[in-house]
């Protein structure tokens, strides 16, 4: 192996940004230097240049650091201005201070909502909720947001359900929204876990099929290269199949089709069924068993 080939990839990356640079041929010497980077070159990875803001703390104040995330608001107090800046976990405040004019300009006309990358140094700050802040060296827009935008996110202003939907990317940054999926998450993962402990099995099974697997139920009819299909609203059939195996616990956790049409809102064809199949019990009061079982251990 060359020696070229034994150097890590962090080299590698520097070697060909510092040739990059160096080389008005190619173009890239007429762009701006991109603010970050000094960073970009020290950073191994995106997930270890840009980690979560909830990973800092005390150790960390006086340390420079990088962090993105949404600027859900943006303030401009005269001499100062401040970011706070949104994640998954929740938020964080970015200083800019005004003896840097051009960084300060540049982050008071930030619109809300758009995708922002800092650099600064971390230092305590008792008056913000997690104790710190960032005082900014230099402040990036990845993704510039729209203005004015279509639905607000951290105003406390209500909308109609066809502005939200029409708008579902920025109704989903509201902490309220993003909650449902956290807690499905949490629930399914429990379903998961405490079957898992029973002995079952997860299994997926089909979602076209020839026939429906239900009486009653009316089917979404589909086009299979010229044969008739239809989504599947069950796996029943499967189910009982799998008994036959000696697969004798099995269950799945998967979408469900029924074209039922209803004037009601929380009437869906389309939804997440929970499935299982067990073997070898002698009364209903073992199945009452396992599904009080999965809900207590979920809670």
């Amino acid at each position: 192996m060359c020696s070229s080939c034994r150097r890590s990839p962090a080299r590698r990356r520097k070697r060909r940004l510092g040739r990059r640079r160096s080389c008005p041929s190619s173009g890239e010497a007429s762009r701006p230097p991109h603010p970050l980077l000094d960073v970009l070159l020290l950073g191994n990875s995106v997930a270890d240049l840009f980690r979560a803001f909830t990973s800092i703390g005390p150790a960390d104040h006086g340390k420079d650091a990088s962090l993105a995330g949404w600027a859900e608001d943006v303030r401009n107090l005269g001499g100062i201005a401040f970011l706070i800046v949104r994640q998954r976990a929740g938020t964080f405040q970015v200083t800019v201070k005004k003896s840097d004019a051009e960084l300060f300009a540049r982050a008071s006309k930030i619109v809300r909502e758009s995708v922002i990358a800092a650099r600064g140094t971390v230092q305590p700050n008792r008056q913000v909720r997690n104790g710190w802040e960032l005082v900014a060296k230099a402040v990036d827009v990845l993704s510039p947001a729209a203005a004015p935008l279509p639905l607000p996110v951290a105003d406390k202003v209500g909308a109609d359900m066809d502005t939200r939907f029409d708008n579902r990317t920025l109704d989903l940054r509201k902490p309220e929204r993003r909650a449902i999926f956290s807690i499905r998450a949490i629930v399914t993962a429990a379903f998961r876990d405490y079957l898992g402990r029973q002995a079952f099995v997860e299994v997926q099974t089909p979602k076209l099929a020839g026939a429906g697997a239900e009486g009653g139920a009316t089917l979404f009819q589909t086009d299979y290269f010229g044969r008739k299909a239809y989504l599947s609203q069950s796996p029943q059939l499967y189910k009982q199949m799998l008994m036959s195996t000696g697969l004798d616990r099995v269950f799945e956790i998967a979408p469900a089709f029924r074209a039922e049409p209803s004037d009601t809102v929380r009437h869906v064809t389309e939804f997440e069924s929970f499935d299982g199949e067990v073997a070898w019990i002698e009364r209903q009061e073992d199945v009452f068993g396992f599904l009080e079982g999965a809900v207590d251990h979920a809670i």
